[in-house]
């Protein structure tokens, strides 16, 4: 399964953090501000409905991601930026995936 959501869409959300409350009404919080289910009536209630109806989706992306860093780091094909300056630092996932693909197009005779 090859899944790439298309997170566009969820541009001008309300920012995080969100708070579940379970009782009466079950009401979605925004930081300490206005219940969500207030919020759901404003501009952006279009675009926090599809993230909240995404979440089963967003949730299997991060599962699928987890299972490619766990293979990475089975393999010793993670590298971690730990020690490195911080202006080298980057994402450890995109550094191990850069440093797979740059070995594998070595190995394919792609870079010399």
């Amino acid at each position: 399964m090859n899944s790439i959501i298309d997170t566009d869409k969820y541009e001008g959300h309300t920012e995080g953090p969100w708070a579940w409350e379970r009782g009466a009404l079950n009401v979605l919080h925004v930081k300490d501000s206005e219940p969500m289910h207030t919020l759901l009536h404003d501009e952006k209630k279009d675009v926090d409905a599809q993230l909240i109806a995404d979440a089963p989706l967003l949730l299997a992306e991060v599962k699928r991601l987890n299972m490619v860093v766990n293979m990475l780091r089975k393999n010793d094909l993670w590298v971690s930026t730990e020690g490195w300056e911080e202006s080298d630092k980057d994402d450890e996932l995109i550094v191990s995936m850069n440093y797979l693909i740059q070995a594998s197009l070595e190995l394919r005779g792609d870079l010399k």
